[in-house]
């Protein structure tokens, strides 16, 4: 068990994440060897689905795999939750460059943005971000792959 010191509090240490939920848009098994790492199937685009998970508090991370993308190599989970736990107290989104103009995958900190329905949309959520006052960021690694 750690305690935490009062030098550790004070200068915001928080533990790292670990637990992550995604939801996929198809009916793809990630091929994935992350340990902490629970797979939804939603094969309609159901916002229940995202909003379930948002409130959802067994994951700290919750990301979301549009139709057509799949995981580049088995790490990339892993790799992604590294990210995050370069700042977990102010790391709130990541987003992955889309590969075409409609979508892409993204990936939320829940321990810190408050959400509780889905956005619908990017510009949306960067504005939530900004409210809080944490930090979004774009990834410039190739973690997905996209097939039609």
């Amino acid at each position: 068990m750690r305690i935490n010191t009062i030098y550790e509090k004070h200068r915001g240490y928080m533990s790292k994440l670990k637990n992550v939920g995604i939801i996929i848009n198809s009916l793809e098994i990630p091929q994935q060897d992350y340990e902490h790492l629970i797979t939804f199937f939603d094969i309609y685009n159901d916002p229940q689905k995202i909003k379930g998970m948002l409130n959802d508090n067994r994951f700290e991370l919750f990301g979301l795999i549009p139709k057509g993308f799949f995981f580049k190599n088995e790490n990339t989970i892993e790799r992604i939750v590294n990210t995050f736990n370069e700042k977990p107290q102010s790391i709130a989104f990541i987003i992955f460059p889309p590969l075409f103009k409609q979508t892409c995958p993204y990936f939320i900190n829940k321990r810190i943005l408050k959400i509780k329905e889905p956005i619908n949309s990017l510009p949306d959520m960067l504005s939530l971000i900004k409210e809080q006052n944490l930090e979004a960021k774009k990834s410039t690694e190739e973690m997905f792959t996209y097939e039609h």
